[in-house]
């Protein structure tokens, strides 16, 4: 069920897809040139995940600023075009610390963070960035609908189907090279 059918907009945590995240922060900045940015989680915690997550941003890529800031403990810039075609660079860990410091360096004024939701600690500084950002969370399960990430961003919605072996799309791992359908 989504928010709408719900007819409770102010309802976190309801599942909604990703497109429709982006334009609920987004809003009228799509209309006026103002962008949202996507950050997207490529920590190890995630790894099996990220076939699945590279074509749900390729899938808002016309809603979307033109790179996808790709983050584990720093934060990676790659042109969508580019996100089939590149090796994945994490460092592995995962870092709110480096989004926010992102945020605060260029202006950010529109965010959805793709992520697992387990980001490490929020601290102040971090906290009044992210929560003086319009911020929208799509996690990849409902495990940290209640961490402290999602309690700072206005919407979020669970990626249903993105678990290894369930949901609507079925990923299973086959030898060394990763996820496979």
């Amino acid at each position: 069920m989504t928010r709408a059918e719900s007819r409770r907009d102010d309802e976190a945590g309801r599942p909604e897809p990703l497109e429709q995240l982006v334009r609920r922060i987004g809003g009228d900045a799509l209309r006026s040139g103002d962008t949202v940015h996507l950050y997207l989680d490529v920590s190890g915690s995630v790894e099996s995940l990220l076939g699945p997550l590279y074509a749900s941003v390729r899938g808002v890529a016309p809603l979307i600023w033109r790179d996808v800031h790709l983050f584990s403990t720093d934060v990676v810039n790659v042109p969508i075009r580019d996100l089939a075609k590149r090796a994945c660079q994490t460092t592995g860990g995962t870092s709110i610390v480096a989004v926010a410091r992102h945020i605060r360096q260029h202006g950010v004024r529109h965010a959805v963070i793709v992520t697992d939701g387990e980001v490490g600690c929020v601290g102040a500084r971090d906290r009044e960035t992210l929560g003086e950002t319009i911020l929208g969370v799509a996690l990849t399960s409902e495990r940290q609908t209640d961490g402290d990430l999602a309690r700072l961003a206005r919407h979020v919605v669970v990626l249903r189907g993105l678990e290894i072996g369930r949901g609507p799309v079925s990923w299973r791992r086959r030898g060394r090279g990763g996820p496979t359908r």
